[in-house]
């Protein structure tokens, strides 16, 4: 039986100028251990965290403390340590990474992360700083972050709420949904729809390949905003009093407005597929929307988030 290590915090750093952080771990009957420790941190540090295989899950509180809380082999142990201003966790094996730990950890709302995960999923609450998480196998679903949120996952869901900054979203094969965020979007998934809900932006760029897109969220002036996709509806919201120009373009499909458009709808110069131009207000905010195969509809606000409740209420069931 291999006995997990006590990290201890050193008087003198390691030449590579790390430190290690201390650590206590508690013995479990079985194949597993825990590891359960809690340390101080300084303003500014950043954590960074990668997995192999397991769950990780943050959560934030009003400390200047981190604590951590690891299930995993009793043949593995969980690395802490401090360089400059990162604070790297890992857990090892004896030959490489470990083969599973899921992390449960608290950390001060205002520490940055750097998560990356395998397989596993992926869940972060409550911290008001920088986010950069992403994992190969599994869902990431964050309720916060700020100045500049990154999140991607290849094979699971992405779920954004109540964030703030410049957000970047990329998913490959499932629904991406977005809430009650503001600040500059750019969202791109190749196979599920993509969902934005109460969103507060001037700069939005959405891309999907297989999936249909819904935003509900604001036309700000001076704005710029591009929803495009391949093979898949775009629904949008129109209030009635902005100030937007509009250039909608369908190859194979239709355009579709729940409200009367000025000026006339234009066919395609090849003769396949629909575009249409018009104007609202001034027309400062520019809106493009380009659909090869699919349709766009165009929608008041309160007619489109009564179809969004429905589609999401139906799904659930």
């Amino acid at each position: 039986m291999l006995l997990l290590s006590l990290l201890l915090l050193t008087a003198a750093a390691p030449p590579n100028g790390e430190r290690r952080v201390p650590s206590a771990e508690r013995r479990a009957p079985g194949a597993e251990a825990d590891t359960d420790t809690t340390f101080a941190v300084s303003p500014g540090t950043r954590l960074r965290l990668e997995s192999m295989n397991g769950d990780i899950s943050v959560k934030a509180w009003d400390r200047n403390q981190v604590r951590v809380q690891a299930v995993h082999s009793r043949r593995d142990q969980v690395r802490i340590s401090l360089a400059g201003s990162v604070l790297r966790i890992e857990a090892t094996g004896r030959f490489g990474p470990a083969a599973e730990a899921d992390f449960d950890l608290t950390v001060p709302a205002w520490m940055g992360l750097t998560l990356e995960g395998l397989n596993g999923s992926i869940a972060v609450e409550g911290v008001r700083a920088p986010l950069e998480i992403s994992t190969l196998n599994g869902d990431v679903t964050v309720a916060g972050g700020a100045e500049t949120v990154k999140l991607a996952s290849t094979a699971g869901g992405i779920r954004l709420s109540d964030a703030r900054g410049r957000i970047t979203l990329n998913g490959t094969s499932d629904e991406i949904v977005v809430s009650d965020i503001q600040g500059d979007l750019v969202v791109e998934n190749i196979s599920g729809d993509i969902i934005l809900q109460n969103i507060v932006s001037r700069s939005v760029d959405v891309q999907s390949v297989s999936g249909s897109i819904w935003y509900d969220g604001t036309i700000q002036d001076g704005g710029r905003y591009g929803l495009y996709a391949h093979s898949g509806d775009i629904y949008l919201g129109v209030a009635e009093a902005i100030n937007a120009t509009f250039s909608l373009s369908v190859f194979s499909g239709r355009i579709s407005p729940g409200f009367p458009l000025p000026g006339p709808l234009t066919d395609d110069a090849r003769g396949m597929g629909q575009r249409r131009s018009y104007r609202m207000g001034n027309g400062s905010a520019a809106v493009e929307i380009e659909v090869f195969s699919g349709s766009i509809h165009l929608l008041r606000p309160a007619e489109l988030a009564g179809r969004l409740s429905r589609m999401l209420r139906e799904r659930r069931h």
